[in-house]
């Protein structure tokens, strides 16, 4: 014989009885002798193997065309359950039995009643079939407890004839608390079934359930729900179905989890301060489909940067909910973007696709602005999601100088110096060169080699500006060297400028410590017409005390004749 699994031989001993070789008699009989291990095992196979008949000749292969199984597993109570409320007045109550598998005989007898101050109680029928059976039991009379239990000497058996095991119960055992005195707690109606739609607030009028005779205030509580008795509100919220279940006076609200559908058996119990009376019924909550739900997103760009999410994951659907979970056909896509839904954002430009992935280009603002765009998700079965808005920083940008302090070094070379001012400016000069007019975006200069800080005020643009600020910083630091005092209004801004303007000019006041204030004007040139600045700062080269050396004059010379050079010829290189 052989066994299918290694370990489960039922330890038992096969005979083999011989038959009688003839040409009629080709069959050889042999008996398995199994003993009780109170198992099963299934697909138990006969092979024969090195048998020869009286010529020597070897058995041809046998094809196996029949399996056994043995079964020495005895049956056992599962468990025994109330059917119905408790307590109760009722002369006759039941309980559900239902045992490990299908079992066979089995009648009043098979049971015992277990009493706690009742007499005259007694079984009156056993009705079922397979594995599940009702016990139904006469309460006699008086107060106190009913339950059921099996008999010393059950006659029960499984389909293969083996027996009832032993009469313990495996799981719950539950008893009745019966009251037979002048009822104060009635049940009036019932909840059964609570049919509720998915999402749906429930909330039931319990006093057209329960009433109490001597118009007690009724406290109620949920005394089961599932296979949990006397659940915590840890464990209520715990199910799938329900969050929650509260009482207000006679109003019960149950709180439904988000999305979810299916059945739950519940009982609630009310207690007028004398006498407990529960409810049972089943809560059926229908599905209906869900809207998907959006919720916001954020991302940030450097200014005049370009902003590449190219993964899923990351897109704007990453963080939104499918509550039915449905896919698109073919796919793996729960949620895809509602194309048309999508509005275009004030400071960009914006490329969306239907995964939630986007391309977003940054073309004005400053380091600090908010961008924003709207959209819509949409689920495999049409229906649409709230708006909802993705939001985008304009951050500082990716050139200019990153050390605080530092912006005006252009070529991170740790000093702010004319050559900063130049190398803006010959930028600027090379743009035009490439055809480029006006301002140029920082979005030009990812492929430049070396790297350079132009953008000096990260405003997203490389324009003359940026040089005259560098301009001024390197004014600034002289002003200090030289022991100068600054006033704190010392920049005139000027009014803006005629559209056909070509000059700018702007005016530096310098407080030297034993002079009377002086003031002095420089223009510059505008590169293009239209060039315009609300607020230009210049630089001013004067040399005001005897102390100063000669480097400081060859400095200042510098500076000077970059001006003098770039008002005669704005393509100078740096």
């Amino acid at each position: 014989l052989t066994f299918p699994t290694t370990g489960e031989n039922p330890a038992g001993t096969i005979t083999f009885v011989s038959g009688v070789w003839s040409n009629s008699n080709h069959t050889y009989t042999a008996t398995f002798n199994v003993a009780d291990m109170n198992t099963m095992v299934p697909n138990i196979d006969v092979r024969a193997s090195n048998a020869r008949d009286p010529l020597g000749n070897s058995l041809v292969p046998v094809t196996i065309t029949d399996v056994f199984s043995i079964d020495t597993e005895n049956p056992r109570v599962a468990s025994i359950r109330r059917d119905g409320t408790s307590p109760t007045n009722a002369s006759s109550v039941q309980f559900l039995v239902t045992f490990t598998e299908p079992v066979t005989d089995v009648g009043t007898a098979d049971f015992a009643l277990s009493l706690g101050g009742i007499t005259g109680a007694s079984i009156t029928g056993v009705t079922g079939a397979g594995a599940n059976y009702t016990v139904t039991l006469s309460t006699g009379s008086g107060d106190g407890t009913i339950g059921l239990a099996l008999a010393a000497k059950p006659t029960i058996n499984d389909l293969a004839g083996n027996p009832l095991q032993n009469t313990a119960v495996i799981g719950d055992n539950e008893t009745f608390t019966i009251n037979k005195t002048a009822a104060t707690l009635v049940l009036i109606g019932s909840l059964d079934p609570l049919i509720v739609m998915e999402n749906e607030p429930v909330i039931r009028d319990l006093s057209q359930i329960f009433f109490a005779v001597n118009r007690d205030l009724l406290r109620y509580s949920v005394t089961r729900i599932g296979s949990i008795s006397n659940p915590t509100s840890q464990q209520i919220a715990e199910t799938d179905l329900v969050q929650s279940v509260s009482f207000v006076g006679d109003l019960m609200t149950i709180n439904l989890s988000p999305d979810a559908f299916g059945e739950l058996a519940l009982e609630i119990s009310a207690n007028d301060g004398t006498v407990t009376l529960a409810h049972v019924f089943t809560l059926t909550v229908v599905q209906v489909p869900d809207a998907p739900r959006a919720e916001p997103d954020f991302y940030a760009v450097p200014v005049g940067g370009h902003l590449q999410v190219i993964t899923p994951s990351q897109g704007v659907l990453s963080n939104d909910i499918a509550p039915d979970s449905d896919f698109f056909p073919g796919t793996e896509e729960k949620l895809r973007v509602h194309l048309p839904s999508v509005t275009q954002p004030s400071l960009g430009t914006l490329t969306m696709n239907t995964d939630g992935t986007f391309s977003y280009v940054n073309t004005s603002g400053r380091t600090g602005d908010l961008d924003s765009f709207n959209y819509r998700p949409i689920d495999a079965n049409g229906l649409l999601g709230n708006a909802v808005k993705v939001t985008v920083e304009i951050t500082r940008s990716e050139f200019q100088n990153p050390i605080p302090g530092r912006q005006f070094d252009v070529d991170s070379d740790d000093m702010s110096t004319p050559l900063d001012a130049l190398l803006v400016l010959n930028r600027i000069r090379q743009s035009r060169v490439d055809g480029i007019t006006g301002a140029v975006s920082v979005g030009l200069l990812v492929n430049d080699s070396p790297r350079l800080y132009l953008d000096v005020d990260s405003n997203g643009l490389i324009e003359p500006l940026d040089a005259l600020l560098v301009l001024n910083e390197i004014a600034r630091q002289k002003i200090q060297d030289k022991g100068e005092v600054m006033d704190a209004q010392w920049l005139s801004v000027p009014k803006r400028q005629p559209a056909d303007s070509h000059e700018l000019s702007a005016t530096v006041e310098i407080v030297p410590e034993t002079k009377n204030s002086t003031q002095q004007m420089f223009q510059m040139p505008a590169l293009e017409p239209g060039f315009l600045y609300q607020t230009l700062l210049s630089e001013v080269s004067e040399d005001t005390h005897e102390s100063d050396n000669r480097s400081t004059r060859k400095y200042d010379q510098t500076v000077d004749d970059f001006w003098q050079q770039y008002s005669l010829n704005p393509d100078i290189e740096a």
